[in-house]
């Protein structure tokens, strides 16, 4: 998958758009769209900026290699099995870390920018409210929430515990945005190192 592909990817699927509606948008043929975004066609700034531009997109440029979480939400959706929930991998684990991880190594300004975009739908729930706990955890102190962290499908009704090695205390030991989202995983487990 190439930057362009997964950028309007994000966008397209975060704006509730299909590939036909964005392609009527943008002015361009449905299958434009599908080979940018399967990476068959590589288009220029100019092409990106414009089909973003009509869901209301633009491009911007951080200083950091931390991911997005909608970037790291596509990353998990695209890397689950068939048939099988996002969250059942450790693939997707990791991912999750890596959000983690990014999120803690960047200023507040950054860290806010690489939320602001919303996931795309993991197709696992306990993911997607994963996610918005992370971000939740990283920006608490920042005073500003993405609306997309409160959205439909990011607080779970019945807990999740992504560690199977998890005590009986980790009600205590998930810091409380997890618990707000319903994902019950410790402080510990939240750096990869």
């Amino acid at each position: 998958m190439t930057l362009a592909s997964a950028l309007l990817k994000q966008a397209r699927i975060s704006a509730g758009a299909s590939c036909r509606g964005l392609a009527r948008r943008a002015q361009v043929a449905p299958a434009r769209i599908s080979e940018i975004e399967h990476a068959k066609h590589d288009p220029g700034v100019g092409t990106l900026e414009h089909t973003l531009g009509a869901i209301g997109w633009q491009l911007a440029a951080l200083p950091t290699r931390a991911p997005t979480a909608a970037a790291v939400a596509l990353a998990i959706s695209d890397g689950a099995a068939p048939g099988h929930p996002a969250g059942d991998s450790d693939a997707a684990f990791r991912a999750l870390l890596a959000l983690s991880d990014g999120l803690a190594s960047v200023d507040a300004a950054t860290r806010i920018a690489l939320c602001v975009a919303p996931p795309p739908p993991t197709g696992d729930q306990r993911i997607d409210a994963a996610i918005a706990a992370i971000v939740e955890y990283h920006l608490e102190g920042a005073g500003v929430l993405p609306e997309w962290v409160d959205g439909p499908g990011r607080v779970l009704t019945e807990a999740w515990i992504p560690d199977p090695y998890a005590g009986p205390d980790i009600v205590d030991e998930a810091p409380q945005a997890f618990r707000r989202h319903g994902v019950l995983l410790a402080e510990a487990e939240l750096a990869s190192v």
